[in-house]
């Protein structure tokens, strides 16, 4: 009697179906790295931001006053991004934005702002991986620097509900997201 050697096809569908279990485990566990990376990229950039608009105010006695920007009515606001070509348009955001309401409250770039960083920082930290959305009311990435008056001056960021806001403190809570805030001065 001669004896066969090789697989049968229920043993391969077998290691087949594995594989795929397998494979389907750490393509979820690499997306939940992958966001946690963003989300730690950001509150260094937070960091780095803070200290960098420290030194700016140590150095020239005040914040940056966002003059190239037009002001809102309780206060003004710019998009904390590297470079004047922004980021790409993503989620209802064009390159220039870090914030878009729907019912039309928007944040774009200030030079001024960027200028003034560089002047006490080698770099400006890109922030743009942690975008963040509520369909049809807002889209929000990054970092944004809020400029009340000179004594009223902070950044705000978007997370995702279910996470803390690091170093910052609870602004708004949006149900899925929470708008932090770092106050770097305050009344």
């Amino acid at each position: 009697m001669q004896s066969k050697s090789g697989f049968t096809i229920v043993e391969l569908l077998v290691v087949v179906v594995v594989m795929g279990i397998l494979s389907a485990v750490a393509l979820v566990a690499f997306n939940g790295i992958q966001q946690q990376a963003r989300e730690s990229q950001l509150l260094a950039g937070i960091d780095a931001l803070e200290k960098g608009l420290r030194m700016y105010e140590f150095k020239n006695g005040h914040f940056p006053d966002l003059t190239d920007v037009v002001p809102g009515d309780d206060f003004t606001a710019a998009c904390v991004q590297p470079t004047a070509g922004g980021w790409p348009a993503t989620e209802g955001l064009t390159s220039s934005q870090c914030y878009n309401l729907s019912s039309g409250g928007e944040i774009g770039y200030s030079t001024v702002l960027r200028d003034a960083l560089l002047t006490v920082t080698s770099g400006i930290p890109d922030t743009s991986g942690m975008v963040s959305s509520i369909p049809g009311l807002l889209s929000a990435r990054g970092i944004i620097y809020q400029y009340w008056s000179e004594d009223r001056v902070g950044l705000v960021y978007f997370i995702p509900s279910d996470k803390t806001c690091g170093r910052g403190k609870v602004n708004i809570n949006l149900g899925s997201l929470l708008q932090c805030f770092v106050e770097l001065r305050g009344v």
